[in-house]
């Protein structure tokens, strides 16, 4: 996606949206979004996947993992305090509600302009993009 973004500059627009999956804990969606909220939202996504892929945390049960991945990339107390509060818990679960609205079944999953790309390599993404953007 950097590749997209560097080529169109801001004539297109890329939203993340962070999902679970049904009777998976939203714990890792909320981290994300909180992060986010705290302007660490990248950093997050990236400590979140290393410590789940590469370190082998429970990222998506274990409120102590995901704390100890956000105080890895800076964030403490106020994070922790909104992560056990369930501030972030309606939004996660939205974003959950969104992905079954449009039949989402993994991740990653790409839509351009509503619609699902089943080719989402750059490539072909570019090639959507730039055929869209030629239309205007």
């Amino acid at each position: 996606m950097p590749q997209l973004l560097q080529k169109y500059g801001d004539k297109v627009e890329i939203t993340y949206i962070p999902i679970n999956f049904p009777k998976q804990s939203t714990k890792s969606v909320e981290a994300y979004l909180i992060a986010q909220e705290m302007g660490k939202g990248d950093e997050m996504l990236n400590a979140l996947f290393d410590a789940e892929f590469n370190k082998g945390m429970d990222i998506l049960e274990s409120t102590i993992a995901i704390e100890t991945v956000a105080a890895s990339i800076g964030l403490g107390e106020d994070f922790n305090q909104k992560l056990e509060s369930g501030a972030m818990k309606d939004a996660a679960l939205y974003n959950l509600r969104l992905a079954n609205d449009y039949n989402v079944a993994g991740t990653p999953s790409v839509f351009i302009n509503g619609k699902p790309q089943e080719d989402y390599s750059i490539a072909n993404l570019d090639k959507v993009v730039g055929s869209l953007l030629s239309e205007k």
